[in-house]
């Protein structure tokens, strides 16, 4: 049994012997040829399930990209993102207000380490 290792179809990975990398110039090709011959099928480069997972992630990606540039925080200095985080947690006064202002605060870096 193989699988694909590329969206291609070019290289391929035998799940019996644990061969990875079997292109046509190595010398499992033709072992892979006569088994493609017999008309088994490999499995696919990713299977539907990763494929679902990538576009979310790709998709959450843009949204986060999206915010960051809509937060303004795409070309802020040090200096200036430290006067964010002062100026946010001036008005926390009691621990709802601080943990409010932490989770806002890490939202936005993860958003800014993203780009």
């Amino acid at each position: 049994m193989y699988k694909y290792e590329n969206a291609e179809g070019t290289v391929v990975s035998d799940l019996e012997t644990g061969r990875s990398n079997i292109t046509s110039s190595s010398r499992f090709w033709d072992k892979y040829q006569e088994w493609l011959a017999e008309g088994n099928t490999p499995e696919p480069f990713r299977t539907q399930e990763e494929l679902d997972a990538i576009t979310a992630l790709e998709t959450r990606v843009a949204e986060l990209e999206a915010e960051r540039d809509t937060a303004g925080i795409r070309d802020i200095t040090p200096q200036q993102a430290k006067d964010w985080i002062d100026n946010e947690f001036a008005s926390a006064t009691t621990n709802a207000e601080i943990v409010a202002v932490i989770k806002k605060i890490l939202k936005k870096m993860v958003v800014f380490l993203l780009r």
